[in-house]
């Protein structure tokens, strides 16, 4: 993947400049158990609220594929939450195709670059496949983190 770059840092701080949206996934009953959870909320203390929000204000747009308002934690960086996690807290490979071509019309739109963390890879693994097909091999500049320990 040519427009991929692997940075040895964490996600809460993404490199580059421009307007970076950040990949957080959301379950479609609202559940709270987001493999990022830990470190947005720590680094962003309203991260919590915000994904519970999504799902207590929901309207008839939110199901499986459906790609959230950003959560701004500064001016040049949006959170991004896809619903694409099940009632059983598997992946939806469908609901995260739709929910990247979203991103990627936007991400277009805006000129900004997609940062992914690899904790949310390693959970869902079938994701960087996708993400090569939908994101980076339409020229959009992908930057996945190698979280610290």
């Amino acid at each position: 993947m040519d427009s991929v770059k692997t940075v040895n840092s964490t996600i809460v701080a993404p490199i580059k400049g421009g307007l970076k949206f950040v990949l957080s996934v959301a379950r479609v009953d609202g559940g709270l158990d987001n493999p990022m959870m830990d470190i947005f909320s720590k680094r962003w203390s309203g991260f919590r609220k915000d994904l519970a929000s999504i799902y207590a204000t929901r309207t008839g747009s939110y199901k499986l594929g459906f790609v959230a308002q950003p959560y701004c934690v500064q001016s040049d960086v949006w959170v991004m939450h896809c619903v694409c996690i099940n009632e059983k807290g598997k992946l939806d490979l469908n609901a995260f195709r739709a929910c990247l071509s979203s991103l990627r019309k936007s991400a277009k739109d805006e000129k900004a670059t997609l940062h992914v963390s690899n904790i949310l890879l390693a959970k869902f693994p079938k994701m960087s496949k996708l993400i090569e097909e939908e994101i980076s091999a339409n020229g959009i500049m992908v930057y996945i983190y190698e979280e610290p320990n």
